[in-house]
């Protein structure tokens, strides 16, 4: 498997949990927002074999409660994310797999393999822009797919945007992306482009907290369960 690292402890990328998180490198998706630069192109990672990221969790499991498969894209690697998931599993570790959603066919045989405790999906925009921020020409169907088989298992999981001064800020992108999406989980994300963003033309600066919240409030207003993550004040519920 390619991956891009592996951290050690996190208590941000499982709710409620801590967790060592797996970094798949490669992705289908070429957001212009993306701040994973090095794990979507480039040649900076490693490969090793599952057995190897075993040895590290093994080494953390006296600390940790689950692993988190992120990215790039996880599922563009099914053998090594699936193995990879079911040595975790004999462990006794819960397992999150974050994804576009794009594979709804790996995401399906890894629920039914009963592989997965939690899913994060990103949203990346309302049905008009999907294209532009998702950095590619999209199948919706995909993704529609992918939100109904989550659901259809019964896992825990959020639907989840990044929220992009001038891309997807607007209160009219967040009532179709709630309509495109349906009742859900939701989390609306603060977008942060410190480290550099995959698209070198985009200017966006930082995502204001308190336009963040108004935005989460609409999405409220629409009958969706809403959380925002911000750098000041971590998860909230809205």
């Amino acid at each position: 498997m390619r991956i891009g690292g592996v951290l050690d402890m996190s208590t941000v990328d499982y709710p409620g949990k801590i967790s060592s998180v797996v970094f798949f490198h490669g992705c289908n998706f070429r957001c212009p927002f993306c701040y994973n630069v090095s794990l979507v192109e480039g040649e900076d990672y490693r490969e090793v074999g599952t057995k190897d990221i075993l040895g590290e969790l093994k080494k953390n499991r006296e600390f940790i409660d689950a692993v988190v498969m992120t990215g790039g894209e996880p599922t563009l690697q099914p053998e090594a994310l699936e193995e990879l998931s079911r040595q975790a599993k004999d462990l006794k570790l819960l397992v999150k797999l974050d994804t576009n959603g794009y594979t709804p066919d790996i995401l399906r045989k890894l629920l039914k393999s009963g592989l997965l405790d939690f899913v994060s999906l990103d949203i990346k925009a309302s049905p008009e822009k999907y294209n532009r921020l998702a950095g590619i020409n999209c199948d919706l169907n995909k993704i529609k797919q992918s939100i109904q088989i989550i659901r259809n298992y019964g896992v825990e999981y959020e639907l989840r945007t990044t929220i992009v001064p001038g891309q997807n800020d607007d209160p009219e992108d967040i009532r179709k992306i709630c309509d495109f999406i349906g009742s859900s989980p939701y989390v609306l994300q603060q977008f942060r482009p410190e480290g550099g963003t995959l698209g070198k033309s985009l200017k966006a600066e930082k995502m204001d907290k308190n336009k963040l919240e108004k935005l989460a409030e609409i999405s409220k207003e629409r009958g969706l369960k809403v959380k925002i993550r911000t750098e000041e004040g971590g998860e909230e519920v809205v």
